[in-house]
């Protein structure tokens, strides 16, 4: 056990921020514990990944959910997610919208070793949280790790595969199918300037028509320094931008953590410049999205 998820709320417009809560699984489990994105929310809802749970078998993983219904003065545990079919480092990234829950497992083997998949489960009207869905690379392989990250927005679920094509990394797109049964893969993102071992979709944000996808070990500004890319459906996903930190230094990895909300991103990096403390980098589109700057660097 150990691990823990702290909740913070501001009721002035974000110049104070007060903890309100702190999450621990009611079973002992350690949760939030991935080096990417294990924590999300989504209104009153906050799913927290447990990829090395292995209460049910070794290595298995979790998600736990948790809810309020106060306002969020407290949040209860509601439910312990796990896969319909015992598969490996469930829950090591997940992803909240609306009534959309996804939480990867990359090292799922049914398409060989660590091929990955990842899981769609619905926030209920009753007290049973139903599996909808199993989703895979239509194209997968070993060592892929699909569901490394996902991120959802809708009827939209965007899963990385950051070991794809020897590391160099891709995203997948998929949309809730008409009968609400499953979900079909609509397309395969990668860069333009695609390379191996840059990781591209080692992380994965969503909002709307436009999609975020870091790739930390890129090698556009330094060795490892990393990058970001944007892309925008129109009628498809076309990519619009590529983005480094203004001071890209060697093994920065820009891109390992990135947000999307209306007009603004967020790219999380370990700043090397300051001996890896690490940094968050802001960046606004002010024309719709067609091209994007950074705006500050926030330590």
């Amino acid at each position: 056990g150990g691990g823990s998820v702290y909740i913070f709320r501001t009721t002035d417009g974000g110049g104070t921020w007060s903890q309100v809560a702190k999450l621990v699984a009611s079973d002992g489990v350690s949760i939030g514990p991935s080096n990417l994105v294990a924590v999300a929310i989504s209104g009153d809802v906050v799913v927290a990944g447990a990829y090395g749970d292995s209460s049910i078998s070794t290595g298995v993983g979790s998600a736990y959910v948790f809810c309020t219904s106060d306002g969020g003065d407290t949040y209860n545990q509601v439910a312990k997610l796990t896969a319909d079919d015992v598969t490996n480092g469930f829950g090591y990234s997940v992803a909240i919208d609306g009534a959309t829950v996804v939480a990867g497992a990359p090292y799922d083997d049914d398409d060989g070793t660590n091929s990955g998949a990842a899981y769609v489960f619905l926030v209920p009207r009753t007290s049973s949280w139903p599996q909808l869905a199993k989703m895979v690379a239509s194209d997968a392989a070993a060592s892929d790790y699909f569901g490394g990250s996902v991120a959802a927005s809708g009827d939209l679920v965007a899963v990385g595969a950051y070991g794809d094509d020897s590391n160099t990394g891709s995203v997948y797109i998929l949309r809730l199918d008409s009968s609400a049964a499953g979900y079909t893969q609509l397309v395969k993102l990668t860069a333009s300037d695609a390379a191996a071992y840059s990781n591209f979709g080692d992380s994965v944000a969503i909002d709307g028509n436009t999609i975020v996808v870091g790739a930390s070990r890129d090698n556009g500004g330094a060795s490892n320094s990393g990058s970001a890319y944007v892309f925008r459906q129109v009628t498809a996903y076309v990519e619009v931008a590529k983005l480094t930190a203004s001071d890209a230094s060697y093994g920065a990895n820009f891109g390992r953590a990135v947000a999307i909300d209306g007009d603004t991103i967020v790219i999380g990096a370990n700043d090397m410049d300051n001996f890896g403390t690490g940094a968050l980098y802001i960046f606004r589109t002010t024309d719709g999205g067609a091209t994007y700057g950074q705006v500050a660097k926030l330590t």
